[in-house]
């Protein structure tokens, strides 16, 4: 197992936000992870990586608790939702710069042909437009050879070609052993990129299955489905009268 959490219980002071999650990665798999705006898919990704600590429960990360070790660094690739490039450096320096900080030595002119970056390999990363530095988030976060993914709304600011290409470089990525979480507000890119879908409500994994099976339940696909989890929270959140 890549990632497992298991009965996780996170707080933001009095606000719950986890309530008992239990959610695993395995190589060779795309998983894809919804829910509504708040309700814990980011804090999700923080307590991955160690920066948050869960109230209660475990974490494991390619057999690693996140916040005793940092061995986990160098097997773990991630993409959040901001970019954290450096903007004067090239970027053929922030490859080098961040593959470097692992030890690793990757061909870079493979890498940055495979991730349509050869012709800005010179531009500084600052005058990058936001596709292009989506781009260079998801070379950088594999210029290491990671095993794990840990994407935050990968595509955004794609295009529909590139956003092509990058489900061709992420399948190819789990094709070859590597497990992926990801994140994203498209519903159709998770139907079509993912193999298993978790639905987070109420703090818990409330649903699991592949896009078909929970898509499919009652028609509609998983759009029908973050629709009814929508509607179920705005009328518990409805003022009685």
């Amino acid at each position: 197992m890549l990632l497992e959490f298991r009965s996780v219980v996170f707080s933001y002071g009095d606000r719950s936000v986890l309530r008992g999650l239990d959610l695993r990665v395995s190589p060779g798999e795309i998983v894809g992870y919804l829910g509504l705006n708040g309700s814990g898919k980011t804090t999700t990704f923080l307590l991955a990586t160690g920066m948050l600590a869960p109230a209660s429960g475990t974490i494991h990360l390619v057999g690693h608790e996140p916040r005793q070790s940092r061995a986990w660094c160098s097997e773990v690739g991630v993409v959040h939702s901001g970019t954290g490039h450096y903007n004067r450096l090239t970027v053929r320096r922030n490859l080098e710069f961040f593959a470097g900080l692992h030890g690793a030595k990757p061909d870079l002119e493979d890498h940055l042909s495979r991730h349509g970056l050869g012709e800005m390999a010179e531009r500084p990363a600052g005058q990058l437009s936001q596709g292009y530095r989506q781009r260079l988030s998801l070379a950088r976060a594999t210029a290491h050879g990671p095993k794990l993914l840990l994407l935050d709304e990968p595509s955004d600011g794609l295009d529909p070609g590139a956003t092509d290409e990058l489900h061709e470089l992420v399948s190819d990525f789990a094709r070859q052993g590597g497990g992926v979480l990801l994140t994203s507000h498209r519903v159709e890119e998770v139907e079509t990129l993912c193999h298993r879908v978790v639905l987070l409500a109420e703090g818990v994994a409330l649903m699991e299955g592949t896009p078909g099976e929970l898509g499919g339940e009652h028609g509609g696909g998983l759009r029908a489905k973050l629709r009814s989890l929508r509607a179920q929270a705005a009328g518990e959140s409805a003022p009685t009268r």
